[in-house]
């Protein structure tokens, strides 16, 4: 416990950061059964836990799905997105891992985004999508650009409004899956679009 608080970084917005390794270099030295400790001693640690998994699937995020209490899945309204996602789920049934286990989120949605809408993705994709974040090409680049989370920086904007629905629902989901038996709630985050 002591060595993760030591590396975590405190965020003015009361959350705590595990930044990812400096280099490539860095990364490719972590195991999965090395990072599978890791994740089961941070989970005794935080309440909630989200891991941005990147878009690569490998051992390691094999090993992150594994632990995780729910796996988000990121998917925009573009064909390319929604194909990529059929995939991502197959690959994860063939895993055993239990359709409750993941959850779609819709990122880039609206009228400004074109591409389907929430309900044909559904039907399309054969699972309901838990939320929804529209596309605002003016404020999410000059939030990151920043540094500073949308949620803090604009608190009444439609995108703000959309992450703090976003987390009411995930927070009415039940702490446990049926392969976890931790009182702690995990979150990963896969994008679709994987190597």
């Amino acid at each position: 416990e002591g060595m993760v608080r030591q590396v975590a970084l405190p965020h003015p917005s009361g959350i705590d950061v595990l930044p990812a390794p400096n280099s490539i270099s860095e990364g490719q030295g972590i195991r999965s059964g090395d990072l599978f400790n890791v994740l089961k001693a941070i989970k005794e640690i935080y309440d909630v836990i989200v891991i941005d998994a990147g878009n690569y699937l490998d051992d390691n995020a094999v090993t992150m799905m594994d632990v995780a209490t729910y796996i988000l899945v990121i998917l925009t309204p573009e064909i390319a997105s929604m194909r990529d996602t059929r995939k991502y789920l197959d690959i994860t049934r063939s895993l055993g891992y239990p359709k409750s286990k993941l959850k779609l989120i819709l990122n880039k949605s609206g009228r400004k985004a074109g591409g389907m809408h929430k309900d044909e993705i559904e039907r399309v994709i054969k699972s309901p999508v838990i939320g929804q974040i529209a596309l605002d090409t003016n404020i999410i680049p000059s939030s990151m650009n920043e540094g500073a989370p949308i949620v803090t920086k604009k608190q009444r904007h439609e995108i703000t409004r959309a992450f703090n629905k976003l987390a009411k629902n995930l927070s009415e989901l039940p702490k446990t899956s049926t392969q976890s038996d931790s009182d702690n709630s995990s979150a990963l985050t896969q994008s679709s679009q994987f190597g």
